[in-house]
């Protein structure tokens, strides 16, 4: 690892000398006077929620976590493509709808069950609904105040599922729109975009003097049109084929009972309506075998602090409730053998859960302490329905439930320069088939976590953890049976064990705000992982049992499968990020390399390229402009072959290097002299993939017609008033 430390420290350099990263709001003018100042501890070094649950300096936290605020979450019209600029999260490979994205989060996404965890104000998402024909965040970026990314197994407060890590979005509130002494606001909006999307927007939103309540309410309407491929596309596709219609309405009522107590409630409906392939990433729009479908998110989410003048209690108490669906119709008129055919499907998820968790300061002897304690309860019911003109099948699994159950603790512990950090969660977990014949699936975990920042020098931290982390089977996993597909006869598996990650995690990170006493602001950090991921669960077929009884295909011969923990995978791999200011100058950049590997046999077991960004962004202060350009660039995949054999046929994975250029912009003007639009007006515009270049990501094929959306004008306007 040598080698991969020396190439990410280059990376770094490099990104000083050239075009240093993503776009993002350089310093207030009050911070470039006295960089000193309270309010600019973080211009650079963000506080993050995600990765302890508690407001954490990113510099100290044992791990990678990178945040994402409001403005830089808008510069894409897909949120996982603003993700990918955090080091080792993937996108791409797929089609560049809004319902169907491919991303993978150290090594894990789509395709992964549930080893990743996504989550809207603590509310658990399902991007594909079990199901691989789609993968959504199902999430409007207008009203998201920001995105937290906290990857690998030091994520173990959250639960099931973060092998890969975490993705936790933030709503924002009336008062993240209200100026200073506004009680009262509206606002419009729209984003026109040149690859065919345009949307509308309004925001209604109050906090009266009069009444200790605000409200905000929120409606959006969103079109997706064809998308351009990038360079022309390749063998006559210039486009992939999309029609989507998305409708999302959100709304957040907060209430201050008191000094002490506040009540928040809000609502979440997401609709998006679409004519698509039947799998949407990979599939295209067949107007021979049309689909028409719909998918639909709804989110309740009721939450209580109770915060009075006492170090001992800081609590909040949260309950959700959650509905999702996808339902389609194919209205093809042959299955693709000459058989007439007709399906009508549809996936449902429905959540609720119930949350507590406290935040106490307090002292022992020389040691200051912040005490995490927590508990949750969250339970998920998943059905399918499948309807063909034989009428309906049975899938298996379905209906079935998942319990939850979990505890938690962490215990920050300051003495002088040293952070030490010791917690664990214990989780309960019960699977369960609701049907006749079903099975049920019990187990308890503990998952610990310890950690240590040292802070050698001013702003100079050396970082080192351990944790662990799990993801318990689904239903899905445990209790198959039958014919699920043309190829397998499922059977059930009560007796798999959960997949644990264990992780080492080392590194270091520079934060400071007055660097050489020159105002200069930057922050760096590194760290280097290193882990292994038991009883991975995969499909294996079983030829010893024979033929099963009956096919679902009469030209596929299928064969008896079952879920099994067969292998252990390793994971290693070197994050970095840097940001560095001089005055209204911003430069940054970050790199990511990753290899996971069969333990037993050595063979990787997916292909990843390392990679690098790299930007500047400049804020010219009287005509209150700020904009800058981002360079991706993705290095040439290592892989153990890059020739794949397919009924006789010999094709290639990628094995090249990607570069693409991003331009963004953001003018807010405050001194023009016109009140009409000063301190009122917003607008965002840019290109993405300005020279209109291609990626195709590592571990495809090289006749891919994936090769990500071209060149894309937009601009995003909002006025308040």
């Amino acid at each position: 690892m040598k080698k991969n430390f020396a190439l990410s420290t280059l990376a770094m350099s490099l990104s000083l000398v050239f075009l240093p990263s993503s776009f993002a709001s350089a310093q207030s003018e009050e911070c470039q006077q006295d960089p000193s100042l309270k309010q600019c501890k973080n211009v650079l070094d963000p506080i993050i929620v995600s990765a302890n649950r508690s407001a954490t300096d990113s510099a100290k936290f044992v791990g990678q976590a990178t945040k994402f605020e409001s403005d830089k979450l808008l510069a894409q019209s897909r949120l996982i493509d603003v993700l990918g600029d955090s080091p080792n999260i993937t996108f791409g490979r797929d089609m560049s709808r809004q319902i169907g994205q491919n991303f993978k989060v150290r090594g894990f996404g789509y395709g992964d069950i549930e080893r990743v965890i996504i989550q809207q104000d603590d509310v658990p998402r399902d991007p594909t609904l079990f199901s691989n024909h789609i993968s959504s965040f199902r999430t409007d970026t207008d009203i998201l105040k920001n995105v937290e990314t906290v990857k690998g197994a030091s994520s173990i407060l959250h639960g099931s599922g973060a092998i890969g890590g975490i993705i936790s979005m933030t709503t924002k509130e009336a008062a993240d729109y209200l100026r200073p002494g506004q009680q009262y606001g509206a606002s419009i909006g729209g984003r026109l975009e040149s690859n065919n999307m345009r949307s509308g927007m309004v925001q209604l939103y109050a906090r009266p003097n009069s009444a200790p309540i605000d409200v905000l309410f929120h409606a959006k309407r969103a079109l997706h049109g064809n998308v351009k491929i990038a360079d022309g596309g390749q063998d006559g596709d210039t486009h992939n084929k999309n029609d989507e219609k998305i409708n999302s309405y959100f709304a957040k009522f907060g209430w201050d009972i008191n000094a002490d107590n506040r009540l928040t409630l809000s609502a979440f409906n997401y609709t998006d309506k679409l004519n698509t392939g039947w799998q949407t990433l990979y599939h295209d729009y067949d107007e021979d075998n049309p689909v028409r479908g719909k998918l639909t998110q709804k989110d309740y989410v009721l939450t209580h602090q109770y915060n009075p003048d006492n170090p001992w209690i800081n609590l909040t108490l949260r309950a959700f409730y959650s509905e999702a669906k996808y339902h389609r119709i194919n209205e093809g008129s042959d299955d693709g053998y000459g058989n007439p055919y007709k399906s009508d499907y549809a996936n449902i998820d429905k959540r609720y859960g119930f949350s507590a968790k406290n935040i106490a300061k307090f002292q022992t002897g020389s040691l200051d302490h912040e005490l995490l304690l927590g508990a949750d309860y969250k339970h998920k019911k998943m059905d399918a329905k499948f309807f063909t003109l034989e009428g309906e099948s049975d899938m298996g699994s379905f209906p079935n439930t998942s319990h939850d159950i979990g505890l938690y603790f962490q215990d920050n512990i300051q003495f002088n320069r040293f952070t030490f950090t010791l917690g664990g969660r214990y989780d309960v977990f019960k699977r369960e088939v609701k049907k006749e014949g079903g099975q049920s699936y019990e187990k308890k975990r503990f998952s610990p976590r310890v950690a240590l920042s040292y802070e050698v020098l001013d702003g100079v931290n050396l970082l080192a953890g351990y944790s662990e982390t799990f993801r318990a089977p689904t239903p899905a996993e445990t209790s198959p049976y039958g014919m699920l597909n043309p190829y397998y006869f499922y059977l059930p598996n009560p007796d798999l064990k959960p997949e644990i990650a264990k992780e080492y995690e080392v590194g270091f990170s520079v934060s400071k705000n007055n660097l050489f006493d020159l105002g200069h602001a930057i922050y760096f950090k590194t760290t280097y992982f290193n882990g292994k991921i038991k009883d991975m669960i995969s499909l294996q077929a079983i030829p010893e049992l024979g033929l099963p009884p009956e096919r679902m295909n009469p030209r596929v011969q299928n064969q008896y499968a079952k879920y099994l923990n067969v292998s252990n995978v390793k994971r290693t791999g070197v994050e970095a990020e840097l940001k560095y200011a001089i005055g209204n100058l911003l430069l940054s950049g970050s790199y990511g390399h990753l290899k996971l590997t069969n333990t037993e046999t050595g063979k990787r077991v997916s292909t990843f390229a390392d990679r690098l960004t790299a930007g500047v962004t400049y804020t010219y202060t009287p005509w209150d402009l700020t904009a800058g350009l981002k360079v991706n660039h993705w290095f040439k995949p290592k892989a153990d072959t890059f020739d794949y054999y397919a009924r006789g046929e010999h094709y290639s994975y990628v094995n090249g290097s990607f570069t693409q250029v991003d331009f963004n912009g953001i003018w807010q003007p405050k001194n023009t002299g016109f009140s009409f639009i000063d301190q009122d007006l917003k607008v965002m515009f840019g290109v993405n993939n300005l020279f209109n270049k291609k990626y195709k990501p590592a571990g495809t094929l090289d006749v891919t017609a994936t090769g990500g959306p071209g060149r894309n004008f937009y601009v995003q306007v909002e006025k308040r008033f």
